[in-house]
């Protein structure tokens, strides 16, 4: 005869343990990717910095760090959530880079010329794409002292035929260009007077 009293001594009851491992590795040097930049005044790059910890762990803190300049009349640093890292050249001049975390300081140099542009190229040339996708275009610069640099960050872009493609100016994203439809339109970049262009088209 069924019994519900002998059905619940006879259910068996399983036990778990879980053993979890917390690291308390500290943070040991912050390294700044590049360790120097020399750039034309009016320009910009972005800087990285990756911290490593006692126990051998490498970890991007760009995003985590406090940024600073030494001399802000030669260049100037955000922190701005979304553009941590990007530093832009103001004046001729040499400054100190840093960036700040935990009571680590990890530090870059800045050199800023006084050359100036001459030419620029964008890159890639001639582009096809399917409706929908995107396309991430570059623009180098060449200046008078014969160095070339990515100017992307810092050059004005625009679209021909907007409805055909889009392509953005804002500040985490420039010269990202989205198709819409079909047809060509013309990509062009400018900066400080002169300017280059090439074709994309949309399949």
């Amino acid at each position: 005869m069924y019994s519900p009293k002998s059905a619940m001594s006879a259910r068996t009851v399983w036990s778990y343990s879980i053993s979890c491992a917390v690291s308390d590795a500290a943070l040991r040097v912050l390294t700044l990717s590049p360790s120097s930049a020399t750039l034309a005044a009016g320009t910009t790059t972005q800087l990285a910095a990756v911290g490593i910890y006692t126990d051998g762990r490498t970890q991007d803190l760009t995003d985590q760090v406090s940024w600073a300049v030494s001399d802000t009349l030669v260049g100037q640093i955000s922190n701005a959530p979304g553009n941590q890292g990007l530093l832009t050249a103001l004046t001729k001049g040499a400054a100190a880079v840093s960036a700040t975390l935990a009571g680590v300081t990890g530090s870059g140099a800045l050199m800023v010329t006084d050359a100036t542009l001459t030419s620029l190229l964008i890159s890639p040339k001639s582009t096809t794409l399917l409706r929908g996708a995107e396309q991430q275009f570059v623009a180098i610069g060449k200046f008078s002292d014969g160095m070339t640099q990515d100017v992307t960050a810092a050059a004005t872009w625009s679209s021909s035929t907007p409805a055909v493609a889009t392509i953005s100016n804002a500040v985490d994203s420039k010269g990202l260009a989205t198709s819409l439809t079909v047809g060509p339109t013309i990509i062009v970049a400018s900066l400080n007077g002169k300017v280059d262009s090439t074709t994309l088209t949309v399949n």
